[in-house]
């Protein structure tokens, strides 16, 4: 195959070679980069092509724009660009066996005397909170019959139909018809999952992974590779491919847009490759888009769905994440799959409630959904840009962080000596929670030198004061 960069676009070329020799020390931190115009002139190649490289290296978090000065090298004390996983060694797929750590997480988020960092659980201050409650009570007050009957076996049709215009922001043009209403994201994935594998197929997942991902991975007795993932631009497609050549892969899934633990942001070009490869290894492509619409620049990345021609993609999504997880309500979108996933859809009764649905139908119609995630997502990177400064202040040296373009939660490596399972406990024990790295993968020795934490929520004195306090917890194991 084609090397991609051969027919990159000259700025893309451009900021590989940058970006490699930043990577190999050729720039050091704080050092000027070239100007644009002598760079321009230097690589024969035009001022705009030069100024889109310099903002990609931006964007990668490894140039810094300072005013009336020019470029610099970023600093990276806590670190963006660093990997944050290590190389891949021989690839064979594994049986997936989950942790009691997880029925632990989950059962001590409810602790009101902890300060819950672990789940990934939108603002509670989110002024939606306060319009669902007028809906629900708008539609009780109405008594209207039809909230005793079940709706249609799709979901809503005014779901599937305020689902399918806001998914034209995504730049996805589908039918309601093609539309699936379920009890969230993860239930729309695991309707897929039973619609197109069977027990030891191969499925490829993206790594770190979401850990209730890797649990109905378990669940459904399925053969899992792990592919190493870029903390920037998501899955590593030549390892992808390679994998796909070598082993008889029935699914893929992937979150391109801002996943999970990371908060990488696959390029347009990353998510046209992948899905050539799809095509041609005939691989279907599970598409978790949960944090789609939380990025924090404008225009909202694209879906995979929206650039797939040939229905390799099953898009997941849900509402949990930008409006409230107590809603229970996600969707699927597909076109071929949709009888086997229907099938399945009826096999396990996975429809939520009618009133939930028809809640959220009316807050789509009714209330500016697209200035409420714009909104929260400008709140979400101050909050981001507040814990990385707490924890280049308060945690050990040699600490790098995932630097997320999107979403509420950031991925944490320490020093290889650190135990985050040990550390879990620790912090716990002095009203803290955390999501220890074993959690993140099948192996769960890879990552236990790593957490995430969630920074959705407002930064109080206590919160700000928890954060510094786990710094001071893995200072003190030091000594």
């Amino acid at each position: 195959m084609v090397p991609e960069s051969v027919n990159s676009p000259k700025y893309q070329k451009l900021a590989e070679q940058l970006s490699e020799q930043i990577r190999s020390g050729v720039y050091k931190e704080n050092q000027k980069f070239p100007s644009v115009r002598s760079l321009s002139t230097q690589m024969n190649l035009s001022i705009s092509s030069v100024v889109a490289a310099y903002r990609k290296l931006e964007a990668e978090g490894l140039l810094e724009a300072r005013y009336k000065s020019g470029y610099y090298v970023k600093p990276q004390s806590v670190s963006h660009s660093k990997r944050l996983n290590p190389e891949p060694g021989q690839i064979i797929p594994t049986s997936v066996t989950s942790s009691q750590l997880i029925s632990d997480l989950i059962s001590s988020a409810s602790n009101t005397q902890l300060q819950q960092f672990g789940l990934a659980s939108p603002s509670r201050h989110s002024p939606s909170g306060e319009q669902l409650l007028k809906s629900y009570a708008k539609l009780i007050r109405q008594k209207r019959t039809d909230l005793q009957m079940s709706t249609e076996l799709q979901g809503s049709i005014k779901l599937r139909q305020q689902v399918a215009k806001h998914l034209a922001e995504a730049g996805m043009m589908t039918s309601p018809d093609n539309v699936i209403i379920t009890t969230g994201c993860q239930s729309a994935i695991l309707l897929c999952l039973k619609a197109c594998t069977k027990q030891d197929d191969v499925v490829v997942i993206s790594s770190p992974a979401y850990y209730r991902t890797i649990q109905l991975l378990e669940a459904l007795n399925l053969r899992v590779i792990e592919v190493p993932c870029h903390p920037i631009t998501g899955i590593e497609l030549d390892t992808l491919e390679e994998i796909f050549d070598q082993w008889s892969v029935k699914a893929v899934i992937v979150t391109p847009n801002f996943g999970n633990p990371l908060g990488d942001c696959m390029p347009d070009e990353h998510k046209k490759r992948m899905l050539d490869l799809a095509g041609h290894y005939e691989v279907i492509i599970i598409e978790d888009d949960v944090f789609g619409d939380l990025g924090y620049q404008n225009p909202r990345p694209k879906a995979l769905k929206a650039i797939d021609s040939k229905a390799t993609v099953l898009y997941c999504s849900s509402a949990s994440k930008t409006i409230s997880p107590q809603l229970k309500v996600g969707w699927i979108v597909t076109d071929r799959f949709l009888k086997p996933i229907l099938h399945q859809f009826i096999l396990m009764g996975l429809s939520p409630p009618a009133l939930n649905q028809k809640v959220l139908a009316d807050y789509f119609t009714y209330n500016n959904y697209l200035q409420h995630v714009k909104a929260i997502s400008t709140e979400y990177q101050k909050n981001l840009a507040k814990a990385l400064a707490i924890i280049e202040d308060s945690f050990p040296k040699g600490t790098h962080c995932s630097n997320p373009k999107g979403g509420f939660v950031l991925w944490v490596e320490l020093p290889q000596s650190f135990d985050t399972t040990r550390l879990y406990y620790e912090a716990k024990n002095k009203g803290i929670l955390i999501a220890p790295g074993e959690l993140f993968s099948s192996n769960p020795k890879q990552y236990s030198h790593c957490f995430r934490i969630e920074f959705a929520q407002l930064w109080s004195s206590e919160r700000m004061d928890a954060l510094k306090r786990l710094g001071s917890i893995l200072n003190n194991q030091i000594d």
